[in-house]
């Protein structure tokens, strides 16, 4: 099973002086935040107590801990580190009370949430630091996405649904992994061990098996 919260630091040679242009780290988010937000609307209700891949986590979990990042990387756009009751860090009951009555509605509703902080965000290399993730903007954002990118495998296994995560985005997310996970999360613990995958393997099946996540 793979731990599903850590905290990465920004500095990692490699990715410093890597900041993309507003509309390229917004529409990595943007995408991430449609998959997943996609999968949540397949998720039905008698789905949300099923196990994940996430070592204790259910499937309601996994959608309070994205409402509730959500949340937190918003407040953070807006200029505070305002954290949300349960999610920093992880507190499993809280997390998935969330969820409340309409799992879709409250995850498309915090999505919502963070995409209208975004429009709002004018300078990516501003500071800015969370529970999670500490570093310029656009680190964070970063960082926040590509976890959850890896949180689509998730909860597609736990939920047995289909996923076509598009070749360029799973390369933009395993590119920025590297020095993520094997100089910062992995050493501290956060990240399990890299598990095998075959020479044939998509980007993103090297993606998440670069996440410790088992196929």
């Amino acid at each position: 099973m793979e731990p599903c919260s850590g905290r990465a630091t920004e500095g990692v040679a490699g990715h410093r002086d890597q900041a993309g242009e507003p509309m390229e780290t917004f529409d990595f988010l943007d995408q991430v935040m449609t998959l997943f937000g996609d999968l949540t609307d397949g998720t039905a209700e008698d789905r949300l107590d099923d196990p994940t891949p996430c070592d204790e986590w259910k499937v309601r979990h996994l959608l309070g801990h994205a409402i509730g990042a959500a949340y937190v990387y918003a407040n953070v756009m807006q200029g505070t580190n305002e954290m949300v009751p349960g999610s920093t860090p992880p507190d499993l009951d809280r997390l998935g009370s969330l969820v409340g009555e309409n799992h879709r509605a409250a995850v498309r509703g915090a999505f919502a949430h963070l995409r209208d902080a975004g429009g709002a965000v004018d300078d990516l290399d501003a500071p800015a630091s969370t529970f999670w993730a500490e570093g310029s903007l656009d680190w964070v954002l970063r960082m926040w996405a590509n976890d959850f990118l890896v949180h689509c495998w998730d909860l597609a296994t736990a939920t047995g649904q289909d996923l076509a995560v598009p070749d360029d985005l799973a390369q933009a997310g395993l590119d920025l992994s590297y020095d993520y996970v094997v100089e910062v999360s992995r050493p501290a613990g956060r990240v399990s061990p890299a598990t095998e995958v075959g020479d044939g393997a998509t980007t993103f099946e090297r993606l998440v098996t670069h996440y410790g996540r088992s196929l």
